[in-house]
């Protein structure tokens, strides 16, 4: 092994050791948030319920890595399962409305299926360690707080464009913070189901998140984090 080699593979096991040091503490003994789901306003008259498959669905996070030291370091993929809520369609387009739930405890971190599907940016394989910090890290205090805020909510504010390809207001709330965002989807209406697809960014420091880095940033997460979605609903 040349010298430059042994050097990087010092180096590395440092980063990671640092990685797993910055976990944060048990956030279970913060009283958990009570506050209820977000819920759009009561539904159009006679619009049609569709509620969402858990089991078909799936909303992805890619997140990225960045800084001088960033080749050392892995880009994560971040599913989002078990997601509940339901879409009210109404006759006139525009008042149609929707609200889903995405439990933080559903996350799941770089499974090596969602990493082979997106990509040569995630053909690099945390081990399994590796992917275990990550995830500590995220649900805990300085990113998710999982343990107070167990849930990701999101509503519809607005509905404009074609009911195929329509423009939504959304409001997500994500820990203490809620934000407005305004994303373009795609709508497929088949036999007794709707399709929503969506591609669109998010920033974490909108969030009120800090980004997590290490060596003074010289490794760091991208405060812009890509979201793919795949929602299925059934009447």
């Amino acid at each position: 092994m040349s010298g430059r080699a042994s050097q990087r593979l010092r180096l590395a096991a440092l980063v990671s050791l640092l990685a797993a040091c910055a976990t944060p503490p048990d956030f279970r003994a913060l009283p958990a948030d009570t506050t209820p789901p977000l819920r759009p306003p009561s539904a159009a008259p006679q619009a049609t319920r569709y509620t969402v498959d858990a089991e078909r669905s799936e909303i992805r996070f890619l997140v990225f890595r960045e800084g001088p030291l960033a080749a050392l370091g892995h880009n994560h993929v971040v599913q989002a399962q078990g997601v509940v809520g339901e879409i009210y369609l109404a006759a006139e387009f525009s008042q149609s409305q929707f609200w889903l739930s995405i439990p933080v405890a559903g996350l799941v971190v770089d499974a090596a299926a969602a990493r082979a599907q997106e990509g040569e940016q995630f053909a690099s394989a945390p081990d399994a360690e590796a992917i275990a910090s990550t995830t500590k890290n995220m649900v805990g205090d300085r990113v998710l707080q999982a343990g107070r805020y167990p849930r990701i909510d999101v509503r519809s504010v607005a509905l404009g464009g074609s009911a195929s390809a329509p423009l939504l207001t959304v409001r997500i709330k994500l820990g203490a913070a809620q934000r407005n965002l305004t994303i373009p989807v795609a709508v497929a209406y088949l036999d007794q189901e709707i399709r929503v697809t969506a591609q669109f960014e998010i920033k974490q420091s909108d969030f009120g998140i800090a980004p997590f880095s290490v060596l003074g940033g010289a490794i760091r997460v991208a405060d812009t984090v890509k979201v793919r979605l795949q929602i299925v609903a059934g009447r």
